[in-house]
């Protein structure tokens, strides 16, 4: 038998918490059955809107370090992190 670390996110804990589960299951929550998407670019930060009927996602993320963006948004917002973590 051949052992293999594991190496990742979680530190070789295999029962722990799995970031990259956390993330899938909330953009399959959020973004299912999404009609049309536009991508933009400014600033290092990257953000994608997904188009759902009349609700609208936009999803955001920069490559380098964190930042603060302004958004301009016409209804009330919600704000989700990878983990499910919501905010109003």
């Amino acid at each position: 038998m051949v052992q293999v670390p594991i190496i990742g996110g979680r530190g070789g804990d295999v029962k722990g918490p799995r970031p990259a589960f956390d993330a899938f299951k909330t953009v399959a929550a959020h973004l299912a059955g999404f009609t049309a998407a536009r991508l933009e670019r400014q600033g290092g930060v990257t953000a994608v809107t997904f188009e759902r009927g009349d609700r609208t996602t936009t999803v955001l993320w920069s490559e380098v370090a964190p930042r603060t963006v302004a958004l301009r948004h016409r209804a009330q917002g919600l704000l989700v992190d990878e983990r499910a973590r919501r905010r109003r």
